[in-house]
């Protein structure tokens, strides 16, 4: 995919600014002010459209969505505060607005082999406008929050990728964001009604800690950790070999993970228990015992958790910020190696469900 050519680019702003306001972000999106890059691909219809068809009803369907997501049009700024540790950034709402670029490629869908294959070489080349110098050497209260990267294939297919700063919006907010802006593209309303207010989230004065966060402590010489997806981390006094880290997509049928929860009620485990649960428990084991630690050596596996429905009051319908935190599980090498499996599944568990 080398014969990416540039179309159009253009900023998009809202159909209206209804009211220019300045965005409290709370100390979740304070630790995710950084871009992040992702990609969604779109197959060909029957009914052969245009790339300028397509791109038009596209800008539309934005500047429409804008003016309900109004802080993604927006800019970070620095907000000085009155004490010491008081400065944050907020989003001034201004509705600067969003660069978008259309480019078209020779190149078939078909060719880039399997989409659901995480972090391919070519899938960069679909950022690739993105990453204009000029852009990139902006200072971030000049720098838009979301750029927007429209691919046409040769077969008619189009891919959407985009770089957005994660302190707009977290997973499940960039999925109801996406489920609008297809609805909008359509011709239709937004199926879900965003709320940007953070003030939920904002923290108790003076905090209050009731109990130790392991999930945001720095190891131990003795300790090892991962996340979930995630990457390693060893102590270095540890006297292990370097371990090299690959990606790779592993195809799990419906009958292995029936088996795999089959083993926890073999147990006489009657949890009420998800495939995440079984997945994320089997990892952990499977990922500890493959570094070949000594049984004393505590592994964490680190994986995330919604608590739009766990905290109280719970955050509104269609929340549209930051809510996911770490949860985390721990132990032993030689706990994790000898104790029943539905015993790790029940740590996944239970730890999911406890938020403080």
């Amino acid at each position: 995919m080398e014969d990416l050519k540039l179309v159009e680019k253009h900023v998009i702003v809202p159909e209206t600014l209804l009211n220019r306001r300045r965005l409290f972000l709370s100390n979740i999106d304070l630790t995710l002010v950084s871009y992040i890059e992702t990609v969604s691909f779109i197959e060909a219809t029957i009914n052969a459209i245009s790339f300028a068809e397509i791109c038009s009803s596209f800008y539309r369907a934005l500047r429409l969505i804008l003016v309900s997501y109004d802080f993604m049009a927006g800019r970070l700024i620095h907000q000085a505060g009155e004490g010491e540790n008081d400065d944050r950034f907020e989003i001034d709402c201004n509705g600067e607005g969003v660069v978008v670029v259309a480019v078209t490629t020779s190149t078939e869908m078909s060719q880039l082999g399997e989409l659901r294959s995480p972090n391919k070489p070519e899938f960069k080349k679909l950022v690739s406008f993105l990453r204009d110098e000029e852009w990139m050497n902006l200072e971030l209260k000049d720098k838009s929050l979301l750029f927007l990267q429209l691919t046409r294939f040769q077969c008619g297919g189009v891919a959407l990728a985009s770089r957005s700063n994660h302190c707009t919006l977290d997973g499940t907010a960039i999925q109801e964001f996406i489920v609008n802006l297809a609805s909008l593209t359509r011709g239709d309303d937004l199926v879900i009604h965003p709320n940007s207010d953070r003030s939920i989230f904002k923290a108790r004065n003076s905090p209050r800690i009731s109990h130790p966060h392991f999930e945001y402590s720095i190891p131990k010489v003795s300790d090892i950790s991962f996340s979930i997806p995630g990457s390693i981390l060893i102590p270095a006094i540890i006297k292990q070999p370097f371990l090299k880290t690959t990606t790779k997509l592993v195809y799990l049928s419906e009958s292995w993970i029936s088996n795999l929860k089959s083993l926890v009620q073999r147990d006489g485990k009657f949890m009420k228990y998800t495939t995440f649960h079984v997945l994320a428990a089997k990892l952990w084991k499977a990922r500890s015992i493959a570094t070949q630690l000594p049984d004393e050596c505590i592994s964490t596996v680190l994986f995330p958790i919604d608590v739009r429905r766990k905290i109280v009051p719970r955050a509104p319908k269609g929340f549209a910020g930051n809510a996911l935190i770490p949860g985390f599980a721990c132990s032993t090498m030689n706990r994790i190696k000898t104790e029943k499996f539905s015993v790790l599944v029940d740590e996944i568990l239970r730890l999911s469900r406890v938020v403080s």
